[in-house]
């Protein structure tokens, strides 16, 4: 469980660095391209943590906001980066 965390750690530190730098080269959608990879990639868990079955009867919230967030999370690095540097070259 923790070698699973660390390792789910040491992956979004990348991913943000790769985002910080892609916001770095000001370019509007390429900050979209991660978070709707992530998205995408987390579709059918998303949605096999909604969707109740014989085993589970209420849906996993808790499952699916692990798969959802980090993709918001992505977008929100990415324009945090991405204002910073616009507001750097104006001064």
């Amino acid at each position: 469980m923790i070698l699973k965390l660390t390792l789910f750690l040491v992956f979004i530190v990348l991913v943000s660095g790769i985002q910080a730098l892609i916001a770095k080269r000001g370019v509007y959608w390429q900050g979209l391209i991660l978070p709707v990879i992530c998205w995408v990639g987390s579709f059918m868990p998303i949605y096999q943590a909604l969707t109740p079955n014989e085993v589970q009867r209420l849906p996993n919230y808790y499952q699916a906001a692990v798969f959802f967030f980090p993709g918001c999370l992505f977008l929100l690095i990415y324009f945090i980066f991405y204002y910073y540097w616009k507001c750097k070259q104006f001064k």
